[in-house]
């Protein structure tokens, strides 16, 4: 599970350079896994994938949030 808060900002010219338009809070799904080895006794490498995803609606349109993530691991232990 995962909280997702979304927000809409529109651009004016005059006083303040921006203004809120809308905002949202909302809840969907999160998955993530990935795994690591480790290598000449104490250092890890490894890869981890994450995606979330939900539905918010920001000035009465419905809008999608969330995506798909990867990422790389170094790191050394002892």
């Amino acid at each position: 599970m995962t909280f997702i808060r979304a927000k809409e900002y529109k651009y004016r010219t005059n006083k303040a350079p921006f203004i809120l338009a809308d905002t949202d809070n909302t809840v969907g799904i999160w998955i993530s896994g990935g795994c690591y080895i480790t290598i000449y006794n104490n250092v890890n490498i490894g890869f981890n994938v994450r995606y979330s995803r939900a539905t918010t609606f920001l000035n009465d349109k419905k809008i999608r949030a969330g995506g798909l993530n990867y990422g790389v691991l170094a790191g050394f232990h002892f």
